[in-house]
């Protein structure tokens, strides 16, 4: 197949010439060349998913065959026209994919690929049963969602939806449109960069269209009635590339944010986790711009050495040390043997981040001192200042991603209150575990609790002790205003979702010193409990060994090296508190 390209000036891609032709016959296609400053061929591109790489079907390009994947082939069947050539830019074809040094500087264009494409074609598949319901399931949402006159509130926009003829959440046209947005387009990482930099998009599914515009609308519209049952992943994903869209023509979207905000999208190279954002980022370094993250696209390098790289570049870029919130010492051991305080972007995680909970930059717990730290040459030690400010004394049991049973989350719950509290009800201690349990913020980490979320706390706390066969009186609990909520279910409900949100994968400790708070799930008990320059949240490190070198005089010394265990919630440390100019000691992590 290589025998199809010639080599690529700078700026130069490659677009696929598809031939005429009908379902069912061959494909034969023409790779025509053009510069991207300069560009004389219109062309559109394709966003779609490669499929099993080992089950191909062959084409014929520039008179030569060449094996393709069985989705592009489905895709490349139906997309051409029956009488005139269509041009795409389609990875696969376009770049040489055994050329490393051409795919770095392919990848490293094709952000502006796809935003000089007059149209982005999403191909999601070959039609099935599904996909004629799904979409006019979809088409009568977005029709509801026009009615005039416009809705104003939650329930009249339902009554709109209602009349357009979209059928209750029991029909199986629910199911088809669920069935439809499931399918492996929207959780690949790439799509991302693709939908976001695109002009205009059509949304292809076998023979089956509709534009990007009908999706989101659907999208925004299922979200404003909470009727979304088994999309809710999806459907925040089509609303995050409208909000990419709009924060990066802002030019505030941050590459760890987008790495934070798409842990959980799949990628068949590890190193696409990073490098399929890196188009997107606003902070990159570039030839334009000579401040940024310093990050260069390179399939030769590994991907730990690529991790390394974007850990040590942001670092150092921002004098921060918010990336080590997506790392530490994981319940798993990781396939690419990273340092303890470099993210590993290639395995999934499900769970907020503490810098999602609280924002960088509203606990100042270090007082807003920048990181000062140092890196090793090889990058795998990471030199940082603070203080030890308490260490772990005691945990309880992690609230698992994925309880057992409702007993079983009230029960963890139960035991934490208890750790927090002892047997004996102090008003002050209770509230100390609630501004702990949901990092005293409000749902989604949005600014601090409101009054809603205080009240609805008295009501779950009576109810929790109501399961252990305690019963507390209203009067009794501290309450603003001595007012209380009349619906208990509904405030029992809502702050379990805000325990949730807050503490999922992570579990409840008291430190020697008394105080309280939520960590990461692999705490032990005797970890450190640390105030370091550049975080913004309190950091667990743990001891490992004591490393002998020599001194001077030839005198052997020994200092400590320590695992980053990972960040946590401390009450009565967010602010400042433990902060100590004077305490500052060195701590080498690896």
């Amino acid at each position: 197949m290589d025998s199809i390209y010639r080599p690529l000036q700078e700026n130069e891609i490659r677009i696929v010439s598809l031939e005429p032709g009908y379902l069912g016959s061959p494909v034969f296609c023409s790779l025509v060349y053009d510069h991207l400053d300069a560009l004389e061929s219109p062309f559109e591109a394709l966003s779609y998913t490669w499929g099993d790489p080992t089950v191909t079907t062959d084409i014929v390009c520039n008179g030569t065959t060449a094996p393709v994947t069985q989705n592009l082939f489905s895709a490349l069947q139906a997309l051409r026209k029956a009488d005139y050539h269509r041009l795409a830019w389609i990875d696969a074809l376009s770049i040489n994919q055994k050329d490393v040094h051409e795919r770095n500087a392919q990848v490293r264009l094709m952000a502006s690929i796809y935003q000089a494409a007059r149209q982005v074609v999403i191909w999601l598949g070959e039609e099935d049963d599904d996909t004629s319901p799904a979409i006019d399931l979809l088409s009568k949402i977005v029709v509801g969602a026009n009615t005039q006159p416009r809705a104003d509130t939650k329930e009249a926009l339902k009554h709109n939806v209602a009349l357009a003829g979209v059928p209750t959440s029991t029909h199986p046209s629910w199911k088809s449109m669920t069935r439809l947005l499931e399918r492996p387009w929207f959780s690949r990482i790439w799509v991302i960069q693709e939908a976001v930099m695109a002009r205009q998009i059509i949304v292809t599914c076998g023979s089956f269209q509709m534009e990007w515009e009908t999706l989101h609308q659907a999208a925004d519209t299922l979200d404003m009635i909470d009727c979304t049952p088994g999309i809710n992943g999806v459907n925040m994903r089509i609303m995050s590339l409208q909000r990419y869209h709009r924060r990066r023509s802002e030019k505030d979207l941050g590459l760890l944010r987008l790495l934070l905000n798409e842990k959980s999208q799949s990628a068949t190279d590890d190193r696409d986790k990073i490098y399929a954002l890196v188009g997107l980022a606003t902070d990159i370094r570039t030839d334009q711009c000579l401040q940024g993250i310093q990050l260069v696209i390179d399939y030769d390098s590994d991907v730990r050495d690529v991790y390394i790289q974007l850990a040590c570049s942001v670092i150092t870029t921002y004098n921060s040390l918010s990336i080590l919130t997506a790392s530490g010492v994981p319940n798993a051991i990781g396939k690419h043997n990273l340092p303890s305080w470099v993210p590993d972007w290639s395995m999934p995680h499900s769970q907020k981040t503490l810098m999602d909970r609280v924002g960088e930059m509203t606990h100042a717990t270090c007082n807003g001192r920048p990181a000062d730290c140092r890196i090793s040459a090889n990058g795998g030690r990471l030199t940082v200042f603070g203080c030890l400010q308490d260490l772990v004394f005691e945990t309880r049991r992690p609230l698992d991603k994925h309880p057992a049973s409702p007993n079983d989350f009230v029960s963890i719950l139960l035991e934490w209150n208890l750790l927090a509290q002892g047997e004996v009800y102090v008003p002050e201690r209770l509230l100390a575990f609630r501004r702990t349990v949901i990092t005293n913020r409000s749902p989604y980490g949005n600014g601090p609790p409101n009054e809603f979320d205080l009240l609805a706390f008295f009501e779950w706390f009576r109810v929790m002790m109501h399961f252990v066969g305690m019963e507390i009186p209203r009067a009794e609990m501290i309450s603003p205003d001595g007012r209380y909520l009349e619906d208990t279910d509904a405030a029992f409900l809502h702050f379990n979702n805000l325990i949730w949100e807050a503490c999922r994968g992570r579990r409840f400790f008291i430190t020697r010193k008394g105080s309280i708070g939520i960590c990461p799930s692999t705490t032990m008990s005797g970890d450190l409990v640390c105030i370091v320059r550049g975080a913004c949240v309190p950091l667990i490190l743990r001891a490992v060994k004591a490393e002998t070198t020599e001194g001077a005089d030839d005198l052997k010394q020994q200092h400590e090296t320590y695992l980053y265990v990972g960040d946590a919630y401390v009450d009565g440390l967010m602010n400042g508190e433990g902060y100590e100019e004077t305490a500052i000691r060195e701590f080498e992590i690896q």
